[in-house]
């Protein structure tokens, strides 16, 4: 059964379609961000829609079913496209290495185990394998005083990570339609496109649906960590990313789950297609 409180989120998100702004390292990118960002609202929206719906639509339901095992009834602050502001800490008590962000005055440790800041703010992952694309920064912490940390609270921040602005750069691709790219990735006999896009997770290949995982998505994601959406989290780290792995989790309290389910969504709606347990696309039967 699937809690109520994770879809307190996509509530959230629909009340919050303006409470964001771009700093400006994002100017290049400016109304590609407007344009994602627009599309990432709007599929939160619709996605909150349809769980409400009485009755649903069947091909909803399955996707609920899929990516939840069943079903029961501080606003951001910035976007950053660079990571120069970003400085290197230790902790003088702990030694753990972290990063300052005098924008937001205060100090961040990585997750532990992780190096996702140093992945982030790397310029030179285009084509390397599951890398981050972009990461949330909710809570800030105090600079060291009188011998001690003093917690402080911050607004939420969205970093794009440098590698991946590259990448989304790039020439569009021949197929830059969204119809035209979800008919591309419905199609088992293409194997430029996914391959394109293939990366491992896990151990194993993403299926066509990521293949769809463009920015829209990857800041719908981001938007589900946010305090505007309840903090949601990747539950458990680093094992629920990417469509086959959290239809294995079906956590509603996972990012990529709420994400992907938006996705999903938006198929069924405007695209003429519903997804498979095994992250094919099918087409609706009219």
């Amino acid at each position: 059964m699937i809690p109520f409180l994770p879809f307190i989120g996509l509530s959230l998100l629909v009340q919050a379609v303006h409470s964001w702004g771009y700093h400006e390292s994002c100017n290049t990118i400016g109304q590609q961000l407007k344009d994602a960002m627009q599309v990432a609202f709007r599929r939160a929206v619709e996605a909150k829609q349809e769980i409400d719906r009485e009755p649903r639509d069947k091909h909803i339901e399955a996707l609920l079913q899929t990516l939840f095992g069943g079903d029961d009834k501080k606003v951001l602050d910035m976007i950053y496209c660079s990571t120069d502001r970003i400085g290197e800490y230790v902790d003088p008590i702990t030694k753990d290495r972290g990063y300052t962000d005098p924008d937001r005055g205060g100090i961040d440790k990585p997750i532990i185990g992780t190096n996702r800041m140093d992945n982030c703010r790397s310029e030179d992952r285009a084509s390397s394998e599951a890398s981050t694309r972009a990461l949330t920064i909710n809570r800030g912490v105090a600079l060291f005083k009188d011998g001690k940390r003093v917690p402080e609270l911050y607004p939420d921040t969205i970093q794009l990570c440098p590698w991946y602005l590259k990448k989304i750069a790039g020439p569009p691709p021949k197929y830059n339609t969204p119809d035209e790219l979800v008919k591309q990735a419905a199609d088992k006999k293409s194997k430029g496109l996914l391959g394109k896009f293939i990366a491992k997770r896990n151990g194993e290949n993403a299926t066509p649906i990521d293949s769809l995982f463009g920015l829209e998505q990857v800041l719908l994601h981001e938007l589900t960590h946010t305090s505007m959406a309840g903090y949601s989290d990747d539950t458990p780290p680093n094992a629920c990313y990417g469509w086959k792995d959290s239809a294995k989790c079906q956590l509603s309290q996972n990012v990529d789950n709420i994400a992907y389910f938006a996705l999903a969504v938006e198929l069924v709606l405007h695209r003429g297609y519903t997804v498979n347990k095994d992250g094919t696309l099918q087409p609706l039967i009219k």
